[in-house]
């Protein structure tokens, strides 16, 4: 990145460098010295891809403008989600119109479930508590639903060998009787909610679906053979 502007006269040996030249050379500095005297970091397609991270595992301190600007480019690329700075986001700012009480709704948003499971011959206890982004217990009602899968990544809906009743907190009512059972259910004020799952031994898994559309997946619920 240099100057943008040619010089006012090209010296050669022998000459004589007089007040009027010299100041003229300067002026012509000072003159062009603004945004548009000064050159671009984006001569090619690769230079304007070029990104910096400045905080990677700690501050990272730009030693040029190139690395400034690379720097920036950095930041609005990581604001906006895209790849590269320069493309356009899937939203604008001016496109989020959530009002302050549905910022204040999702706040108050449950993120996180502990589970507390006592296995037993054809049944598993479960306890949930249901806790906020802080790792607060809520103390608010919870409402949603769930399934039950047997496996720990939750991306299969169990068929009807098994059963789930409430055992002590919380409300739970079935959604689909058919082979894929859903269920809905709303916590205790504390946000507490028990279960009861009686099926064939097997390792099983509450997945709850999250208002945001991620799957909360408890830790396993054993039901032991006879």
């Amino acid at each position: 990145m240099a100057g943008t502007w040619s010089r006012v006269k090209i010296w050669t040996a022998g000459e004589t460098l007089t007040a009027a030249a010299l100041n003229a050379e300067f002026n012509k500095v000072l003159a062009e010295s603004d945004p548009d005297g000064i050159d671009d970091a984006s001569t090619n397609a690769a230079a304007q891809n070029a990104q910096s991270n400045p905080y990677s595992g700690g501050q990272v301190l730009a030693t040029s403008l190139r690395t400034e600007i690379q720097q920036l480019r950095y930041q609005i690329a990581l604001i906006t989600g895209e790849t590269y700075w320069y493309t356009a986001p899937d939203i604008s700012l001016a496109g989020i119109t959530s009002t302050v009480a549905e910022l204040n709704l999702n706040d108050n948003m449950w993120a996180s479930v502990t589970t507390s499971a006592t296995p037993a011959v054809g049944t598993c206890a479960v306890q949930f508590v249901f806790k906020d982004a802080a790792g607060t217990t809520m103390a608010t009602p919870v409402a949603g639903t769930f399934y039950l899968s047997e496996l720990s990544t939750g991306l299969t809906v169990d068929t009807a060998d098994t059963g789930i009743a409430v055992l002590t907190n919380g409300v739970v009512t079935i959604m689909d009787t058919g082979v894929a059972k859903y269920y809905k259910f709303v916590t205790t004020a504390a946000g507490l909610l028990g279960i009861t799952i009686t099926a064939t031994a097997d390792d099983y898994y509450i997945v709850f679906e999250h208002p945001t559309g991620k799957l909360v997946i408890s830790t396993v619920c054993a039901v032991s053979g006879a």
